[in-house]
């Protein structure tokens, strides 16, 4: 059987609503961030990138990726910023040692060398396929309330 394209797994959530994934790793940068902007850069110097200058909300430069197939996709909302290293796979081997949004795990989710530009569609059905869940914190004295 297994997980079907587009069928998703919730994330257990924390008592005050957030995901697992945003409490202990915090956020994924935007493409419009500094860290976007250095993965961008890294993609265009590969040829992974098509088009000139910035990535601007709206794209008016027009940017493309370049897919596996050659394939020219149009970055836009429907493109993520993905992990190269699984945030889950990283979180539960190493930064659960650290504990939440420590600085160690800041590091590896503020670090460009860990980001692809990739299609939503891709990247959430590969993390599916994964079907790991965050481990707790190994942080003495770190609770975490599952509902």
């Amino acid at each position: 059987m297994g997980i079907e394209l587009g069928e998703f797994p919730a994330l257990p959530k924390q008592e005050s609503g957030r995901s697992a994934r945003l409490s202990y790793m915090g956020g994924t940068p935007s493409k419009y961030s500094r860290t976007g902007r250095e993965v961008l850069e890294r993609m265009r110097s590969e040829g992974k990138i098509e088009g000139e200058g910035p990535l601007l909300r709206g794209n008016p430069n027009n940017l493309k990726l370049i897919a596996d197939d050659g394939q020219l996709i149009r970055i836009d909302s429907k493109i993520d910023m993905a992990h190269t290293v699984d945030a889950v796979t990283w979180w539960n081997n190493f930064g659960r040692e650290f504990g939440p949004k420590s600085p160690e795990v800041r590091k590896f989710m503020l670090d460009s060398g860990n980001y692809i530009f990739q299609p939503s569609s891709k990247n959430r059905a590969e993390g599916a396929r994964l079907g790991q869940t965050y481990q707790p914190p190994l942080v003495p004295g770190f609770t975490i309330l599952v509902k």
